[in-house]
């Protein structure tokens, strides 16, 4: 008997191909869609969790900085051991440095140094050394295993030298690669006592250094309230500056949650996972509603068959079988579709999105609980209605097709204005998400950003001299690190103006021509100069913010001032009061991010410098010129160079991929919306065949049967965007607001949205309608 069902059903199927291709498709396509963002959602959710002690870790942050003095996590450790069990401390390097072993020479970003007890803490196995003691001696470096395989080949690592910031650094463990799913990440790392023979013995006892990330475990039993109390208490009792509150994150939060200054590298943002859970779930309700709908445009097709089935003696039971099990069946051939599209797209979706998503992630009870009731559920949606409907229609009245009607038209026309209210809400977003991501693109930087190459090495000022003998080099500078980023910030004082240990500014130790090397605007004094040694040692240029934080009226005011502030000295070292005076102002530029206001800044000259900015032609002349100078005074670093706005651009990458996933998101709600009203215009069509038949033998032209056809449906999608701009206009705002320069939303955006909808839907409607409407009359009238 089941057999003869799903003969019966495979057959409805392949009698009516373009039905079934939407059916099953439109599924199929929500399915995949909705399992690849939920693959995305799940691998967000996942960062940290790893770790073996992942709920009990805690970093120690500022209220606005996510990094602490070095001498906390010692001294935490002593003054409260039945607290805390074990800290850890990562200091990363501030820019790429080289790393030898004999005659390779690589130029490395992933190099941190760190405690000892690192692998106690984080659970990194080691494939090779001792995990309790690869750190514990200075000169001590362990290294991942693509990192083991590019210095040493095929060779044992192990005990063997690379040469770092001129000393022999020994390989004392190899580990196995940091998973993606991490809030850190890094290549290397080197014993902190390798550190303190750079920066001191004391270092421990340094609470005025707020550059390292601190990692506590508690002790079995402690809460991290109590923990967090005897941290403050003893960050208040020794930091400089007791304004300044600090408190605890757990570490699998980090991620998501923490949106401080210097973080080690950029997070994810939570508010985005519901935007993608949202979509998610929406895209999978409209393919179930379309798939409904399209189930229920088929019934008056199936009137007969089922006429015929019960004067021949079937049950209204067995026919309820019979259509429930279709619409299993069907869903199931749908879901498979969607896992084999799934298994496709997963290559280009984890490459686009720098993930590392696996298909074996898939194979969990979650996972599978949730498939078997999104499969009865969207089962049981498409095949009740038919079922419950078609069994319980006498013979008689079935064969003849006297009264037969298919239901509560009303909800499948709430359904199609719910479809498309989602659709214009997509629709909506995208533009604006476009019109934002556009706007980033193009937002005046106050500097000139096209044409700056950056490269990364040493000896700036041989660089400088020798690329200016170039054809097509215009200037050259040298910077500590990339802008826009985050800045260090410090105490400063000045002239006429009451200041404490809370004032503070952005600092920027520049080359001498940095302003005109960057095109930024003057607006008062003068640059550096550079052959002059009273600017090196004295020479202060402020950005309009400054002057305007100082209180000056006027931006001339501030020639002349005498300014002083704690920044590290020429050649760079700890930090030592720097007096002198102001000698110019510029114009205020983007040495953030769009997301922050701009804020005071301070340049001041300084030989402290890891990259080269060159602003030069885009020539494959002059990039050759450069490479060979470069070789000539670095000759065991190579050559790479990159533009500072591709750079610049990157900042953004989570902006670009969400425009992206909500471009995509748009595209499917409309394509399955759309599929939904070609169900709908099929079934009104087929209700109405006959009486299409009469209008046309009385005259009816095909635009009047059109117009007939559409008028109800192109009303509805015009409820639906009615519905749907408010919402988004609401949602937008919010999105929007976080970004401390965006463009404004304008009523013409959500205007061209719904013409955009409506332009769709009519198009759609027409296609469906034309084809109806251009029908021989003799079809018509013999339908039944």
């Amino acid at each position: 008997m089941y057999k003869n069902y799903l003969l019966i059903g495979w057959r409805n199927l392949v009698r009516s191909k373009t039905h079934s291709f939407f059916n099953i498709s439109g599924l199929a396509l929500g399915i995949a869609s909705c399992l690849l963002i939920s693959l995305y959602i799940a691998d967000e959710l996942s960062y940290d969790t790893y770790h073996k002690h992942a709920e009990k870790i805690q970093r120690v942050v500022a209220s606005d900085w996510a990094k602490m003095p070095p001498a906390l996590a010692p001294q935490i450790e002593e003054a409260y051991p039945h607290l805390v069990e074990q800290s850890v401390r990562f200091w990363p390097l501030f820019s790429p440095a080289k790393i030898r072993h004999n005659e390779k020479v690589f130029v490395e970003s992933g190099v941190v140094f760190t405690d000892p007890g690192v692998f106690s803490v984080f659970t990194w196995p080691l494939v090779a050394g001792n995990p309790a003691k690869a750190l514990m001696d200075k000169n001590s470096i362990v290294l991942t295993e693509s990192m083991a395989n590019k210095y040493f080949g095929d060779e044992d690592p192990m005990g063997k030298q690379l040469k770092f910031w001129g000393n022999d650094l020994t390989v004392t463990g190899v580990m196995k690669e940091v998973p993606a799913n991490s809030h850190l990440s890094f290549d290397f790392l080197i014993s902190f006592s390798t550190l303190h023979m750079v920066m001191g013995s004391e270092l421990d006892n340094n609470w005025g250094m707020p550059t390292f990330y601190t990692y506590l475990l508690p002790a079995d039993g402690v809460s991290s309230s109590d923990l967090q109390t005897a941290a403050q208490q003893l960050f208040k009792t020794n930091f400089s500056d007791p304004s300044v509150a600090i408190s605890l994150q757990q570490l699998t939060s980090i991620h998501l949650e923490s949106n401080l200054q210097a973080e080690f590298k950029p997070g994810g943002n939570k508010s985005y996972l519901y935007i993608l859970g949202s979509a998610a779930l929406f895209i999978l309700v409209l393919a179930a509603i379309n798939f409904t709908n399209l189930n229920i445009a088929r019934v008056s097709t199936r009137v007969k068959e089922v006429g015929m089935r019960k004067s021949l003696g079937a049950l209204r039971l067995q026919l309820i079988h019979q259509f429930f099990g279709e619409a299993l069946v069907t869903t199931v051939f749908a879901l498979l579709l969607g896992l084999v599209l799934v298994g496709i797209t997963t290559p280009a979706f984890n490459q686009f999105f720098g993930k590392a998503i696996k298909l074996d992630s898939l194979l969990t009870v979650p996972f599978f609980g949730g498939i078997v009731v999104v499969i009865l559920l969207v089962s049981f949606c498409a095949g009740a209605y038919p079922a419950l409907f078609l069994a319980r229609l006498k013979p008689v009245t079935s064969l003849k097709g006297i009264g037969v009607r298919t239901g509560n038209f009303s909800v499948r026309k709430s359904l199609i204005v719910f479809q498309f209210a989602v659709s214009t809400f997509f629709l909506a977003a995208m533009l604006v998400v476009l019109q934002q991501l556009n706007f980033l693109q193009n937002k005046d930087m106050g500097f000139d950003k096209d044409q700056v190459f950056v490269l990364d090495g040493d000896g700036f000022p041989q660089l400088r001299t020798e690329f200016k003998k170039i054809a097509g080099v215009e200037e050259v500078t040298g910077v500590p690190q990339l802008i826009p980023g985050l800045l260090p910030r410090s105490a400063y004082k000045t002239q006429d103006v009451t200041t404490d240990s809370t004032s503070q500014m952005s600092y920027f130790g520049v080359a001498g021509p940095f302003v005109e090397t960057m095109g930024i605007k003057l607006l008062a004094g003068r640059n550096f100069v550079e052959s002059s040694k009273k600017d090196e040692q004295e020479a202060f240029i402020l950005n309009e913010s400054a002057v305007r934080e100082l209180g000056w009226e006027n931006i001339s005011d501030a020639i002349g001032k005498s300014f002083s502030m704690f920044v590290p000295p020429l050649e760079g070292g700890a930090e030592v009061w720097r007096h002198g005076t102001i000698i110019g102002v510029v114009q205020d530029f983007h040495f953030k991010s769009l997301y922050s206001r701009i804020e005071p800044l301070v340049l001041y000259p300084s030989y402290d410098l890891n990259l080269t900015l060159v602003r030069a032609q885009n020539n494959a002349t002059t990039i050759l010129a450069m490479e060979k100078v470069w070789k000539q005074i670095n000759p065991d670093a190579p050559f790479t160079c990159f533009y500072l706005n591709d750079r610049i651009q990157e900042q953004y990458t989570t902006e670009f991929k969400l425009g992206s996933l909500i471009a995509t998101a748009t595209g499917l709600t409309m394509i399955i919306a759309c599929m939904g009203l070609l169900g709908l215009v099929a079934l009104s069509a087929n209700q109405r065949t006959k009486e299409i038949g009469i209008r046309k033998v009385m005259g009816a032209s095909s635009v009047q049967v059109i117009t007939l056809l559409t008028k109800d449906f192109i009303l509805l999608v015009g409820i639906s965007t009615v519905v749907a701009l408010p919402l988004s206009f609401y949602a937008l705002n919010n999105w929007i607001s976080h970004f401390a320069y965006h463009i404004d939303l304008s009523i013409g955006t959500f205007v061209l949205t719904t013409l955009v909808t409506i332009v769709i839907a009519t198009l759609t409607v027409v296609a469906q309608s034309l084809k109806i409407s251009t029908s021989p009359v003799t079809e018509s009238l013999r339908s039944e």
